[in-house]
């Protein structure tokens, strides 16, 4: 027998939120814990920032450091406005430095150890939409064996891709760009970047400022941002080889790569299940 709609309980309990005073001062007491258990602290910014690249720093970074990403308002009162209510000694200087997205890093490594780090990390990612392109990728006309027979309906009609079937094999009619060095990325090109496997943008971590415990002083970091540790500006797509290009000690070198095989796709999916080339 059915159950009655009229039978149905409903629980009128609500989980409570953090919100208010409370969950302010507990933010505070928090960041100035970390105050006293690590030796330095760097303010941060994020370039094309990434979720999931984030996580894997903070596992990398765990046993000796904390990342935190939070109000800028809540960690100045942390650290403190003025020299009568600061944490630590140099810290009203530093919590002044706190603007626009930034984040920090409490750590006990050295400081020429975190920053030789970042200036050397480099993890490329696919390239989300409104996203300025750092590098021109051309894809030449003739035979897309990468591409299944079956997708290429959904290339040509609904990410603009000048391709047809010939002999049963997608063929691009004429030379295409997925992306222009300096100009924005659209919706369309952001997806057929990552068809082709293309990881042309990097997330980076820029470091810009550090506060030391020990002598209380606050410094500039100098840090190279995304443009700076850009290997390639390059990239041209023929079939399914892969030509990247930059320049090295003032000689352009290349690299091959083969794309991957695309045989179906969800054309609503903006994450498309392609493995990453890099």
């Amino acid at each position: 027998m059915p159950k009655s709609r009229r039978d149905k309980t409903y629980s009128l309990t609500q989980t409570k939120k953090q919100v208010g005073l409370e969950h302010k001062e507990k933010v505070v007491s928090q960041i100035q814990d970390f105050v006293n258990s690590y030796e330095r602290i760097f303010i941060y910014s994020l370039e094309n920032s990434r979720n999931n690249k984030l996580k894997d720093l903070r596992a990398e970074f765990k046993d000796d450091s904390r990342f935190y990403l939070g109000k800028n308002k809540l960690c100045q009162v942390a650290f403190g406005k003025s020299k009568e209510l600061e944490a630590a000694e140099g810290l009203h200087k530093f919590s002044q430095s706190l603007a626009g997205e930034t984040g920090l890093l409490f750590t006990n490594k050295k400081e020429e150890e975190v920053v030789e780090y970042f200036n050397k990390y480099n993890s490329a990612s696919y390239a989300r939409v409104g996203e300025k392109s750092e590098v021109t990728v051309k894809v030449v006309a003739g035979p897309l064996p990468q591409f299944s027979f079956a997708i290429e309906g959904h290339l040509r009609e609904r990410l603009k891709l000048p391709t047809a079937l010939k002999d049963g094999v997608v063929t691009l009619m004429q030379d295409f760009f997925l992306a222009k060095d300096g100009e924005a990325i659209t919706a369309q090109q952001s997806r057929l970047l990552k068809l082709f496997g293309c990881a042309i943008t990097t997330f980076n971590v820029k470091l810009t400022k550090m506060w030391n415990k020990e002598s209380g002083e606050v410094s500039d970091v100098n840090a190279l941002t995304s443009w700076d540790k850009r290997t390639f500006n390059s990239i041209v797509v023929e079939g399914d080889d892969q030509r990247w290009a930059w320049l090295e000690d003032g000689q352009m070198k290349e690299l091959m790569k083969k794309s991957k095989r695309v045989e179906a796709m969800d054309i609503e999916e903006s994450d498309v299940g392609i493995g990453e080339m890099f």
